[in-house]
């Protein structure tokens, strides 16, 4: 995974609990605005004044808290996010290791194949053989074709 796919996960992960942390905040916010009449009553005793004096404080505590509550959620979400994706990384590193190294392994052995086929070719064999020695020349490029094909998926990918 490329640097810039693995900040997308990570930010797609942090939006996703971002948009969740807000959905709370509101339907807290939410449920506080609809208790208002009853926590009116409670204070029948209380000068007005005093009453939305508090009223005032707790609405500006409601929101800084809600603020820092959500800043502090993104953060975290974030580093999560972070620390989750790490081991799919490394194991995506290793399987384009795993898919170079099977590249080179493949390639040597196909071409010495072709190679040794092609020679026997020169050696005037009967037709039946020739067309045998033909058809594995064939095969061995087709193959270190695809093999030079996976060699070029792990160096890709790996960029």
């Amino acid at each position: 995974m490329n640097a810039r796919s693995r900040r997308v996960v990570v930010l797609r992960l942090t939006a996703a609990f971002a948009v969740s942390l807000l959905a709370a905040l509101v339907a807290a916010s939410w449920w506080i605005h609809e208790q208002q009449e009853t926590l009116w009553k409670s204070f029948d005793e209380v000068e007005p004044k005093t009453v939305e004096r508090i009223a005032d404080a707790l609405y500006g505590h409601l929101v800084v808290g809600s603020l820092v509550t959500f800043v502090v959620g993104v953060v975290l979400a974030y580093a999560l996010a972070s620390v989750a994706i790490a081991p799919v990384e490394r194991m995506r590193r290793r399987e384009l290791r795993m898919l170079a190294e099977a590249g080179h392994e493949l390639r040597t052995p196909l071409t010495t194949i072709a190679l040794e086929a092609e020679l026997a070719l020169e050696q005037q064999p009967s037709a039946e053989v020739a067309e045998a020695l033909r058809s594995i020349v064939n095969e061995a490029r087709a193959l270190a074709h695809v093999a030079d094909e996976v060699l070029e998926l792990g160096r890709g990918e790996q960029a």
